[in-house]
């Protein structure tokens, strides 16, 4: 393989890592967002402190990993 071609596949590769990070981390928030909104209804009564239990739990094992 060329030099040319080895140095395009080595640009391309690290562009696609950066671009798949930054999709994690927007599909993070977007989990952060949700366990945030599930607090925010564990403190307004309408989840109680097992539902809410379950969510952190899920996401530990789930989003976050």
């Amino acid at each position: 393989m060329c030099d040319m071609k080895r140095s395009e596949n080595k640009r391309l590769k690290r562009e696609l890592r950066e671009l798949a990070a930054v999709a994690h981390e927007r599909e993070f928030v977007i989990q952060l967002a949700e366990l945030e909104n599930a607090f925010k209804d564990w403190r307004a009564g309408r989840l109680g402190p097992f539902e809410l239990g379950e969510k952190v739990h899920r996401f530990h094992d789930e989003p976050s990993r």
